[in-house]
């Protein structure tokens, strides 16, 4: 599959999980009332987390590897579950000992979270399968996993409300367990299988942990920049603004869907053959499509957040102001990120986010509790704006790369986006320029 047709595809995949969250967050929002949703985002946030930081950088080491090499053995292979089970089994235990904190001593929250932690395990193997799959090229499948997850947790939803069954323990058990049906996607397996060797072929399990290690560090730094602030609103101020922020979050998350895209394509592509011209071009492209998305999602949630979620969620706009901002500060070092890893300097990546990570959590100690849901927001926009800023100078200093590249927009720029806008299809084996 051409690049094109990668991004294309990703794009289209990565876009039903907002999707569908923006068509579910209305129903929630409405069913559930400000507590409940935030209850239920109280609930979700430890699963989500901790699916990031257990996840050991093992996906993206399977997708280096098996970009590089199309194989791994299958030793490496059962290693690597092996190790998410244990990892799993410790984080699942880790949160329920904590969920007394984390819900502000609330029990009905507490009961929540130790639910919504129970799908860890499977979560972790769901992330695993996708590394594999990122690496292999399968990109349909990755796009059927996210529209099928999408699918059913939409379905899940309607059904409850329409009988009457909405509450905050049944949307907990729905959006922390809908996305694994997804897995499904993935059968039958034997376009996956064809990555896995029973010899010795391909990297050895030392390597792969390696790689993933110092994955691990960043991406531990970049999943707490980007939900520490939801784990900690409840007890630095309350369910009801982590009620706002959710709906925030959720709108705010749609000017993404590219840029993702754009991360998981450059990522496999640039392990393979690396070029530093084309990876910063990558960047620009997708800044530039992200920016024209976030303002259009800021300009129409004025009016359509009070006539979707009602007027309790009317404070949520300001939110969405803000954090539209933090998206585009942060889309063009989520591609040169991309590209550090591709090049095999995933520690850089892990420095850049750890320094913003901090910057982040110390903002929303400092923020949050006189600010609420405003105060989170503009502590994202401090922490996606410093990653961005400290990966493309690690692109510099490490490669020679002028950090302007990933700034602005080019002629060039244009020619290649009017190329991937053309409805003309091309062979399968052309590459982009």
């Amino acid at each position: 599959m051409s690049a094109r047709r990668a991004v294309l595809t990703t794009t289209i995949g990565n876009f039903v999980p907002p999707l569908i969250s923006l068509v579910c967050a209305p129903m929630l929002a409405r069913g559930l009332g400000i507590d409940g949703r935030g209850a239920v985002a109280a609930a979700q946030a430890p699963l989500i987390l901790a699916a990031g930081l257990l996840a050991i950088g093992l996906p993206d080491a399977l997708t280096y590897y098996i970009a590089q090499h199309r194989v791994i053995s299958a030793a490496v292979a059962k290693s690597s579950a092996s190790a998410i089970v244990l990892v799993g089994a410790v984080g699942m235990v880790a949160i329920i000992a904590l969920s007394t904190p984390m819900s502000h001593r609330t029990p009905s929250i507490a009961h929540l979270i130790t639910i919504g932690s129970l799908p860890l395990i499977p979560t972790l193997w769901q992330l695993l399968v996708r590394g594999v799959a990122a690496g292999m090229g399968e990109w349909n499948r990755l796009a059927a996993d996210n529209l099928i997850g999408g699918i059913a947790k939409l379905v899940a939803i309607v059904v409850a409300l329409s009988i009457d069954a909405l509450s905050p323990l049944v949307a907990t058990v729905i959006v922390t367990t809908s996305s694994l049906v997804g897995l499904l996607a993935y059968l039958p397996g034997k376009p996956l299988a064809r990555g896995l060797r029973n010899d010795d072929e391909g990297p050895k399990s030392k390597e792969v942990l390696s790689y993933g290690t110092r994955v691990w560090s960043g991406s531990i730094t970049g999943v707490l920049l980007i939900y520490l602030d939801q784990v900690l609103m409840t007890p630095l101020s309350s369910s009801t603004e982590l009620g706002i922020y959710a709906v925030a979050v959720s709108i705010s998350q749609v000017p993404l869907v590219f840029n993702a895209a754009v991360r998981s394509v450059t990522f496999a592509r640039e392990s393979t053959a690396p070029n530093l011209q084309r990876m910063a071009q990558s960047a620009r492209i997708s800044t530039a499509i992200t920016a024209a998305a976030a303002g259009a999602v800021w300009l129409v949630s004025a009016q359509l957040v009070p006539l979707l979620f009602g007027h309790a969620f009317a404070r949520s706009v300001d939110c969405i102001g803000i954090l539209v901002v933090a998206v585009v500060a942060g889309s063009p070092g989520v591609i040169a990120g991309a590209g550090l890893g591709a090049l095999g300097r995933p520690g850089l990546r892990s420095a850049a986010l750890a320094i913003a990570c901090v910057a982040n959590a110390v903002a929303i100690i400092l923020l949050v509790p006189p600010f609420g849901a405003i105060g989170a927001a503009w502590a994202t926009v401090i922490g996606n704006g410093l990653a961005a800023f400290v990966t493309i100078f690690w692109m510099r200093k490490a490669f020679g790369q002028p950090a302007l590249e990933y700034l602005g927009f080019t002629r060039a720029d244009l020619s290649r986006l009017a190329d991937l806008a053309r409805v003309r299809a091309r062979p399968e084996t052309a590459e982009a320029s």
